[in-house]
């Protein structure tokens, strides 16, 4: 399924991140989100840091009391 990373994220991480959104699910991770896990050494992000970035600009926040991205 995995053809490219740009591939990956448009048909199956934002579609799926989308309908979490939707629905305002809590959405745990496992990886704490510190910067060495969000960002590549070229300074782009990493798919985790996509991810994260995507959930902080639809209004979420990450509740470390449980290591989730919470509305």
């Amino acid at each position: 399924l995995y053809e490219s990373p740009s591939q990956f994220w448009s048909e199956y991480n934002m579609p799926w991140l989308d309908k979490a959104i939707q629905r305002g699910d809590k959405i745990v991770v496992v990886t704490k989100p510190d910067p060495t896990m969000l960002t590549l050494p070229n300074g782009n992000l990493t798919g985790f840091g996509r991810e994260f970035q995507y959930l902080l600009d639809h209004g979420y926040r990450f509740d470390a009391a449980t290591n989730a991205m919470v509305k």
